[in-house]
């Protein structure tokens, strides 16, 4: 039977408890009787249904990192599905996000975010062209954390969710195409932890490089006062960077048996994220 109605869940983040602020976020639905020839959903990774709640992250740099096996993908695909959008969610302590597809031995995708801001970002929608998923492939999301928080739903908690918008939709006995850590699915996600030493550690790189060379890593610049003159305070201080090379082409994207299992009946059709700077709004279609 077709389900009329949707729930709104609104999340607000203020820490300061400022009295007096009103909300303008809102969300328009556009309908149609006419069914569209593909049927898009959600798939969604790392740690959505908060597995780790409660779980302290040590202070200091952190590299969490969740793996999916290539069992989930030939589970619940019986033909590739195209990807459309693709975001990756942290929240206030968040410092670096990546997901990848991974085919055989080979990264084939890569989305990622190198500095990520939560009052600025949210949830970090990746710009990027379509892709395929086949049968096989896996998935490794990896967040990295600064100063050390605690998984949980608030603000000031932390998540590590990687959402990606696909068609056509696929799904098992009303159970959608999914791979979350300690979710109910035949779909079991690999969790580990790592402390970092220092910002090295966090793999940051910026830019695309050339073919056949490895992607600058850009380090702080370096301060240059041959040309100051601090007793005048007549002098300018020079940074002086590092260049950074100039692309010459697009880095080009490649697009591939479990027994019986007893699924839980979470009815979770597709999880929307929205960020809108202090107001945070989780959209749940039930």
């Amino acid at each position: 039977e077709f389900k009329q109605a949707i729930r709104i869940e609104i999340h607000y983040n203020n820490p300061k408890l400022i009295s007096g602020m009103r909300d303008s976020s809102g969300v328009r639905l556009h309908y149609t009787s006419t069914p569209r020839l593909h049927e898009a959903a959600f798939l969604q990774l790392g740690d959505p249904l908060l597995g780790l709640h409660g779980m302290k992250i040590a202070d200091g740099l952190t590299k969490h990192e969740f793996t999916c096996g290539g069992s989930c993908s030939s589970f619940f695909l019986d033909e590739p599905v195209t990807v459309i959008a693709e975001t990756l969610y942290m929240q206030k302590f968040g410092a670096r996000m990546v997901n990848e597809v991974i085919r055989g031995d080979e990264v084939v995708h890569t989305a990622k975010v190198e500095v990520f801001d939560f009052d600025q970002q949210g949830a970090f929608k990746v710009q990027q062209d379509s892709y395929q998923l086949q049968a096989g492939d896996k998935f490794r999301t990896t967040c990295y954390y600064e100063d050390g928080s605690t998984f949980g739903l608030g603000s000031q908690d932390e998540r590590c969710i990687g959402i990606l918008l696909y068609f056509p939709a696929k799904k098992y006995n009303d159970i959608p195409f999914a791979c979350m850590y300690s979710a109910p699915f035949p779909c079991a996600q690999e969790y580990a932890s790592t402390d970092l030493n220092d910002y090295e550690e966090l793999g940051r790189t910026f830019g695309i490089g050339t073919p056949g060379l490895p992607v600058t890593s850009i380090e702080p610049p370096t301060p240059s006062n041959s040309n100051a003159n601090t007793d005048s305070g007549s002098g300018e201080n020079v940074n002086e960077f590092a260049p950074i090379p100039t692309p010459t082409s697009q880095a080009t994207k490649a697009e591939s048996p479990i027994g019986k299992a007893e699924f839980m009946q979470v009815h979770l059709h597709c999880l929307l994220v929205i960020a809108l700077s202090s107001a945070v709004m989780v959209v749940t279609f039930v």
